[in-house]
């Protein structure tokens, strides 16, 4: 609980004055070193100071999606976009003749798996014809071998028929002799 209390200087600010007293040594001069941040608060508060408020935050380009990697201090943004207008437009353009290249590659893409899909609902349907067809001719195939089944049957019943009192009159000549 005392160490939130502890009063502290920004770490940003720290990093930036040992920066500019490295490169004065240096005999360079640290271009950003007009931005300050004069938080001095408690600890406790130092996480909202680095992520809300302070001046020394670097912020992601909002053209970063569309390729942009520079990084600028919130209090830049709107003027660095305004410099660098045309490096963003530029950017945007690409991006957005990219994404109609991935647009029409999809279009083709779609309308190639619908032909493909017409055709195989057609191949489909002629299959379905082509078997309801086999089906029927089998059908009347065994129709036809039944019949023929049926008169093998009959004829040989027939000829069972005949026999017979045949064979028992050739059994009782047998007997008799």
């Amino acid at each position: 609980r005392c160490i939130n209390d502890l009063i502290v200087k920004c770490p940003r600010q720290y990093q930036q004055e040992t920066q500019i007293y490295q490169k004065g040594e240096e005999g360079r001069s640290y271009e950003n070193a007009q931005i300050k941040c004069d938080f001095k608060g408690k600890i406790e508060n130092l996480n909202d100071h680095l992520n809300d408020s302070c001046p020394l935050k670097l912020e992601e380009c909002w053209f970063r999606s569309f390729g942009c990697n520079c990084l600028y201090f919130k209090h830049e943004l709107e003027n660095n976009y305004v410099l660098k207008m045309k490096y963003h437009f530029h950017l945007v353009m690409t991006k957005l003749g990219s994404m109609q290249q991935t647009i029409n590659q999809l279009q083709e893409e779609t309308r190639r798996l619908r032909l493909e899909n017409i055709k195989l609902k057609a191949e489909m349907e002629m299959n379905g014809k082509i078997q309801y067809e086999t089906v029927l001719k089998i059908q009347c195939e065994n129709a036809i071998l039944k019949q023929q089944l049926l008169q093998q049957q009959y004829i040989l019943n027939s000829n069972d028929q005949q026999v017979c009192p045949i064979q028992s009159s050739a059994t009782k000549k047998r007997n008799i002799i």
